[in-house]
């Protein structure tokens, strides 16, 4: 009875969020309605994805809404939306591609998750330079993963190397220019001279 009201409560909130105060309270009910009926998804999904009120250009609460939709994962962990829409908290409000593809790379194993989840965790490991994390489940799911995708993580495996060795050899450009106020000639002259370990394949 006290979590119906409570979650009442929520749905009252979450129709006048306008200032960040109003996103804090909606998530603070819905944490209250978590706490009393730890497997009500709809409550982390709806405190996690309307507590982060944006006002102007600046959104606030993102921290917030974050830890409880982490919450919800841990209660809930058979629904894959939680780390969608984590992930989704982690990439676009609070900018860490790491943390959203680590997310996703965790909700990925969840059975019957949308295979998105694995393919889009490997994008978002690189594109935050977390190569070695990428690269490691690229292969894993080309060899433990589901028969019809394996090819795709091949695929994906080789394209993560060769993203890792265009970004040393941007990485040395950077500290070749920075140091001698002009670009290399060639890969070769930045392994020759010592900014790059040696050239990539």
């Amino acid at each position: 009875l006290v979590a119906d009201f409570a979650w009442i409560k929520a749905i009252s909130v979450s129709t006048r969020l306008s200032q960040p105060a109003d996103g804090l309270a909606l998530i603070a009910w819905c944490r209250f309605v978590g706490d009393l009926d730890p497997q009500f998804v709809w409550a982390y999904m709806m405190g996690g994805l309307l507590g982060a009120v944006t006002v102007g250009t600046e959104t606030y609460n993102a921290q917030e809404a974050a830890a409880l939709l982490a919450t919800g994962m841990e209660r809930v962990p058979g629904d894959h939306r939680l780390p969608v829409y984590l992930a989704f908290n982690q990439l676009h409000l609070q900018g860490d591609a790491g943390a959203a593809g680590r997310t996703l790379m965790a909700g990925s194993r969840i059975p019957n998750a949308p295979p998105f989840m694995a393919a889009l965790a490997t994008r978002l490991l690189t594109q935050s330079d977390d190569f070695d994390s990428a690269l490691d489940f690229a292969r894993t799911l080309a060899t433990e993963g589901d028969p019809g995708e394996r090819a795709f993580f091949e695929r994906r495996a080789l394209e993560i190397v060769r993203d890792r060795a265009v970004a040393e050899v941007q990485a040395a450009v950077d500290r070749y220019r920075a140091q001698r106020g002009t670009l290399p000639a060639t890969v070769l002259q930045l392994s020759f001279e010592g900014f790059l370990p040696e050239v990539p394949s």
